[in-house]
């Protein structure tokens, strides 16, 4: 349920309610309405995110080799961003970013948004006869992090492993290489970054506003899960900490999970 204009929100996503999706692969340009959704993509990225400038977004959304947009009726309403790494010959999908009209939040929009494009990219890696695909996402939302432990067969933070031993391992050479090259290409390279537990530091200094607030955190069901972000992230400080994971997600497991929720 969400707020537009005052009014309650009260449809469910899983009968659509006019809301429509466009997928690209490979950026935006070219297609007859770009210019258009460019200018959607930067407002709506200011409105719910803040500005990141138009080079950083350009880069980093415009040109990403998936993007998937989401429509009400003529107005964007959410956006989902993956981008395809390459690091000692695996192939890692970024998913980078996933912003949604703070009028849609919590309403579904961005649980539909991220299981299409899941989707997507499992069939690719089925298509190429792979039961699994690797991922890479910044995130400080223990829902998300609980969601990929779900999927996957390997990821790091290893979450599984803090479970049974009460502490972390630091980050292998090649997981650490690569964490580093994605904290240069980000908008804001100076973020200090653990090697333990893979948190990035002060991610919201410039963007205060999409911190979590202490009463505010969206803790999951799942208790362990959230020891293991509290332990790490320690949202009472408000400091805009999150993790940067790494995970080989289970083309089986995302199978079942969707089957089970359908």
């Amino acid at each position: 349920m969400g707020v537009l204009n005052g009014k309650i929100l009260m449809f469910n996503l899983k009968k659509n309610n006019g809301i429509k999706y466009h997928f690209f692969r490979g950026g935006i340009n070219g297609d007859p309405w770009d210019k258009r959704l460019e200018r959607q993509i930067y407002n709506l990225t200011i409105k719910s995110w803040g500005d990141f400038g138009r080079t950083f977004i350009n880069k980093h959304v415009l040109e990403s080799e998936y993007l998937l947009v989401s429509f009400k009726d003529a107005d964007l309403v959410g956006y989902a961003s993956v981008e395809v790494l390459e690091l000692s010959q695996k192939k890692y999908y970024y998913f980078e970013f996933l912003v949604v009209d703070p009028a849609y939040q919590g309403v579904g929009l961005s649980k539909e948004i991220l299981k299409r494009l899941l989707l997507r990219v499992m069939m690719e890696n089925i298509f190429n006869l792979r039961l699994y695909f690797n991922i890479v996402t910044i995130t400080p939302n223990p829902r998300v992090v609980s969601l990929i432990s779900r999927l996957s067969d390997w990821m790091c933070p290893d979450v599984g492993f803090y479970n049974k031993n009460g502490f972390l391992l630091p980050a292998d050479d090649a997981i650490w290489e690569l964490a580093q090259n994605i904290l240069q290409s980000s908008h804001d390279p100076s973020r200090e970054l653990d090697r333990v537990g893979l948190v990035l530091h002060n991610s919201y200094r410039f963007l205060r506003n999409l911190i979590y607030r202490k009463e505010a955190v969206p803790w999951d069901r799942d208790r362990a899960i959230n020891s293991f972000c509290a332990d790490y992230l320690h949202y009472e400080k408000e400091n805009g900490d999150e993790f940067l994971v790494f995970a080989s997600l289970s083309l089986k497991k995302i199978i079942n999970f969707f089957v089970s929720r359908s």
